[in-house]
């Protein structure tokens, strides 16, 4: 499959890869996917209040892929 970016989309990607939020595209992509998989099924919104947290919480890169917990990003370090 090929994707092609817009550069606005490119140039966040770029980013953040620059800054270490990813190691690879491929991270950033399977992070995409799964933040993807993890939407409200049809039918079922957000509240106001769900929906501004969320935002915050990927505008600081403050969240994590479903199974991942805090304490294993920390064991991985270690490893």
């Amino acid at each position: 499959m090929t994707i092609q970016l817009t550069p606005e989309q490119e140039r966040i990607l770029r980013e953040a890869l620059r800054e270490g939020r990813f190691g690879s595209v491929e991270e950033a992509l399977d992070t995409a996917l799964q933040s993807i998989t993890s939407l409200p099924a049809a039918g079922h919104r957000r509240t106001p209040a769900e929906a501004a947290a969320r935002l915050r919480e990927q505008r600081e890169g403050n969240f994590l892929p479903p199974g991942i917990t805090i304490r294993g990003l920390i064991d991985q370090g270690r490893a």
